[in-house]
């Protein structure tokens, strides 16, 4: 049994505002598709599709080859609340208020591709970690942003086809997400010593080891991304079902979650929907997570709200008609509470076209990981890095000449503009903003930013703000 019956309930109030548009472009759509989406917690592109024969990802790389797989999609934010906040409403995350932070709440007053769906009569669910971490019931929402909670896929599924109603569904992974149980990754045969280590991080046994630990979680997400492709088809359902599978943000490692380098925000992203688009395709073409609320609805025949920021994918991948749009922006503010004195964020905004990647850090004196020494934060220092062996590794040999480096990518101060040639240095270590020769590049791409960032109205465009180090925090203080 569900939950609550209220998983097929509407805002009256809402659904009249909408329904002359809805009937009108749903004429144009036969038969409804059911919306997924799988969402992994703190994954970046360690995928066997994307050439990690480390990895195991069959049911992921199932749903790229039989389906079309994106090399170049980017989460708003690499933090897990604010990247999922724009996922559900397709605005950036500096337009959501509270939102936009970690474990705060998020405004009723958002409307999200799910409520929209609901109110057309689609079944809305969710399961394991929907929007969040967050207390949504203090924005004024009585369920969960990504739907109605439910006990199993299979069971929701049910009771939508027996009612006969399409389903929107969201599926949010606690996996590859931290804890890890040490020793996990070899104990179910991930060799330490084959393990790929990043070049951001030291390629020592402890960090070989917390990898191996890290794949494990991996496929475990991948494991429970089999089981769902597996009842769909069981319900023959699969046909007539958009998926979409990504991550919230990426791995929970030094210089990797809750930074806008490639390897915070570059996502895994593969589309499925049988009969609908062609499958093995690859495309380039650089997307955003605030562009899968928007091609969710245009797939469904709905209207797409005019504050939606993002560009539906629907004819990018059905028909191969790109997308207009030159570059991608990514952001971040308030991530862990406690790792600056007075609750400070670290805010940050970028734009990466096809050959740069410029980072604008807007309070350069702050330490970007946290404060080295805050009385406040539980976690030793460097709290908006998430604990673990590697992070561990690094700060007990910060003096060690060999491991320095890495201490100071992770977590040493950073100036306010970075600058990077993504072709000569796909991982993003060698800050050009300096160099003459690329003076005119950073004025340019600058100007782009500055434009982008006034065009979507962020707060930071108009004036020093630090309205998110105020918003409330709900989580362990």
């Amino acid at each position: 049994m569900l939950k609550t019956n209220r998983i097929l309930s509407t805002t009256l109030f809402s659904a009249l505002s909408v329904i002359p548009s809805i009937t009108q472009a749903q004429k144009q759509v036969k038969v409804r598709p059911n919306i997924l989406l799988v969402i992994a917690d703190d994954m970046s592109l360690n995928a066997g599709a994307y050439g990690d024969s480390f990895a195991k990802t069959p049911n992921f790389d199932k749903v790229a080859k039989n389906g079309v797989l994106f090399t170049n999609s980017f989460c708003v934010a690499p933090t897990c609340t604010a990247s999922r906040s724009s996922v559900l409403t397709g605005r950036y995350s500096h337009n959501l208020e509270a939102a936009g932070d970690l474990w705060s709440l998020f405004p009723k007053k958002f409307i999200t591709y799910p409520k929209i769906l609901e109110e057309a009569g689609y079944s809305v669910g969710y399961i394991k970690k929907g929007w969040g971490p967050g207390e949504y019931e203090e924005g004024g929402w009585a369920d969960n942003p990504a739907g109605w909670l439910q006990d199993s896929f299979k069971e929701f599924l049910d009771h939508s086809m027996a009612l006969n109603k399409p389903f929107c569904f969201w599926h949010g992974s606690h996996c590859p997400h931290r804890p890890y149980k040490k020793g996990i990754g070899e104990e179910f045969g991930f060799d330490p010593k084959k393990v790929p280590v990043p070049e951001n991080l030291p390629n020592t046994e402890e960090v070989r080891r917390d990898l191996t630990d890290y794949y494990y979680y991996v496929k475990k997400f991948d494991d429970e991304l089999g089981e769902i492709l597996d009842i769909l088809d069981k319900a023959k359902q699969l046909q007539n079902t958009i998926i979409i599978v990504t991550s919230d943000n990426g791995m929970p490692f030094p210089r990797s979650k809750a930074s806008l380098y490639d390897i915070g925000t570059r996502m895994p992203f593969a589309v499925m929907w049988k009969g609908k688009i062609e499958a093995g395709k690859i495309i380039s073409d650089q997307i955003s997570h605030v562009d899968i609320a928007p091609t969710f609805l245009e797939a469904a025949g709905l209207p797409i709200p005019s504050d939606m920021e993002g560009l539906s994918l629907l004819s990018l991948i059905t028909k191969g008609e790109h997308l207009k749009r030159e570059e991608v922006h990514c952001e971040r503010e308030r991530h862990a509470y406690n790792s600056r004195e007075n609750h400070g964020s670290y805010p940050s905004r970028s734009i990466r076209d096809k050959d740069y990647l410029l980072i604008k850090n807007f309070r350069p004196d702050r330490w970007p990981g946290g404060s080295p020494i805050n009385s406040y934060n539980n976690a030793g220092g460097f709290g908006d890095v998430d604990g673990s062996p590697s992070k561990e590794y690094i700060l007990d040999h910060k003096e060690d000449i060999k491991i320095e480096p890495y201490f100071k990518m992770a977590f040493g101060l950073r100036p306010a503009v970075e600058l990077y040639d993504l072709k000569k240095d796909p991982n993003q270590f060698k800050n050009l903003a300096q160099d003459s020769k690329y003076a005119e590049v950073v004025k340019t791409m600058e100007n782009k930013l500055v434009k982008w960032m006034k065009n979507t109205n962020d707060p930071r465009a108009f004036g020093e703000t630090d309205i998110w180090d105020t918003y409330p925090y709900f989580g362990k203080k």
